[in-house]
């Protein structure tokens, strides 16, 4: 049976990863391919996924460990195929279609652009930087591939902008390569909304309640670091009785200390309300 066009780049980009890595052979778990066909992929996806060979950068049936911080969720049916391990990604918009496009969601700046044509394109064009790839570097070869991208921008967008209420809606179904939308469009409170149709970028503003919530949370800790400040260095000015530059240093080291801490359970809570959130959606 003759491979098709994808089977065929994406045979072509994993064994040459592999061999680069000195990977023989990686299995995907079931698991992964029950999770492509709740989706609707495509059965030439799913074939090449039986017998994937895999880094943790690149990926056709990614797991559910591997979904986790994936922004997959935001077109339906997507999944993430590339990632550069600094929080973009590189996503398959709608696995059914052997010619989906391939999407690139960038944090900073906070945009969705459109990487390539199809999957089987993107495979090909990422197998052209290998050679000047690391190996064991998984999240290497994205980055390098970013930096030399340099599409033919067209002048007028098609990605069809329409509104609905209080809703911006982007169909990216015949869009071009280079075609981009902003996550930001709506401004500093703009969130994604999960779309109940394929190819379709949902954005919106989020909740007052959540935004007062956010607005009174910073209050709190701005109020809370000022005052550890000031009862650190009065601890220490003390302790030192004469020495102003060792309590300051002290004090310092201690607040930087409590800073990075506290960051971190804020991070944990933040992550653990995210999640909270979108269970109960």
């Amino acid at each position: 049976m003759k491979k098709s066009e994808f089977q065929q780049s994406w045979d072509a980009f994993a064994k040459a990863l592999n061999a680069k890595n000195n990977n023989d052979h990686l299995n995907v778990e079931l698991a992964d391919i029950e999770y492509l066909k709740k989706l609707e992929a495509h059965e030439d996806l799913i074939v090449s996924a039986k017998n994937c060979h895999i880094t943790e950068a690149f990926n056709i049936a990614p797991n559910k460990k591997a979904r986790k911080f994936s922004p997959d969720w935001m077109f339906k049916n997507s999944i993430t195929i590339g990632q550069d391990g600094r929080g973009n990604f590189a996503i398959w918009m709608d696995v059914s279609k052997m010619d989906s496009l391939v999407l690139f969601v960038c944090h900073d700046p906070s945009e969705v652009t459109v990487l390539a044509k199809s999957p089987a394109d993107f495979f090909d064009d990422l197998r052209v930087f290998l050679t000047s790839y690391g190996p064991k570097n998984h999240f290497g070869l994205l980055d390098e591939y970013l930096k030399n991208w340099e599409p033919e921008i067209e002048t007028v967008s098609k990605i069809v902008h329409s509104k609905q209420m209080n809703i911006d809606i982007f169909d990216f179904g015949v869009a071009n390569v280079g075609d981009r939308v902003a996550l930001d469009h709506r401004g500093k409170n703009t969130i994604v909304k999960e779309s109940n149709q394929r190819g379709v970028l949902l954005l919106t503003d989020e909740e007052e309640s959540v935004i007062r919530s956010v607005k009174r949370r910073d209050q709190i800790w701005y109020i809370g670091l000022l005052s550890s400040l000031a009862m650190g260095f009065s601890f220490f000015y003390i302790l030192q009785k004469k020495s102003i530059m060792i309590s300051f240093l002290w004090t310092l080291m201690s607040f930087l200390m409590f800073f990075f801490v506290m960051m971190m359970m804020l991070d944990q809570y933040c992550i653990w309300r995210s999640r909270k959130r979108k269970i109960c959606k």
